[in-house]
């Protein structure tokens, strides 16, 4: 009983929160099919992506509920997981319908050639091991082979383990995003690096 009382005061406050003053910056990165990691010895990844193979990344941690899982399973999503000696120790998510980056508030339309990669987490005992980019590589080739030619990535911008292996897998960055939120207006700074990715990502009005 006090757990969930707990969580119902955790989510209140951090929602007024979040009303009253939130600020994010996020990096946005594309890849069109450059990647050419090769998988480790010991490592395997899976497509896991059926409702009953829930229990094969739960273990892995980062709060990834079963409903959370079944309810991205039933809207089209994937899930990719790494099992290293049999153990799983890394999962991916992909989406091929929005790209929904929450930190920031913003959905994308995606295309029949696009997809957006996202909700990565690795076991803390086996990061470090370049298993994250061979997992991002992997999906890369792998849903290249489906006909998806743009790769859409994004991670906060303080986050330079995640930027490391985004970049290994050999993705570029197209944008930096900074969002604030003051009682409850939003405001945007995009700044686009590089080629305007515009031509491939269509905001959607209602995220």
């Amino acid at each position: 009983m006090i757990r969930p009382l707990v969580r119902l005061f955790r989510s209140i406050y951090y929602g007024v929160t979040r009303f009253v003053f939130e600020r994010a910056v996020l990096n946005v990165y594309l890849n069109k099919g450059e990647a050419s990691l090769s998988v480790m010895s010991g490592l395997e990844i899976v497509d896991v992506s059926n409702k009953e193979k829930y229990l094969l990344v739960s273990c892995i941690g980062d709060y990834l509920t079963q409903n959370k899982f079944e309810s991205r399973i039933q809207r089209g999503d994937a899930c990719f997981a790494a099992f290293f000696n049999d153990k799983p120790v890394h999962f991916s998510w992909v989406s091929f319908d929005k790209a929904v980056i929450r930190e920031v508030r913003k959905s994308y339309h995606l295309s029949q050639e696009q997809a957006y990669i996202y909700h990565c987490f690795t076991h803390p005992e086996f990061r470090g091991r370049d298993i994250y980019p061979i997992v991002l590589a992997r999906i890369v080739k792998g849903l290249q082979l489906k006909g998806k030619k743009h790769f859409f990535i994004s991670t906060a911008a303080n986050n330079l383990a995640s930027q490391k292996g985004i970049l290994k897998a050999g993705f570029h960055q197209v944008e930096s995003i900074i969002f604030l939120r003051i009682l409850g207006f939003k405001f945007y700074n995009n700044k686009l690096i590089g080629e305007n990715y515009g031509q491939y990502l269509i905001e959607r009005k209602n995220p």
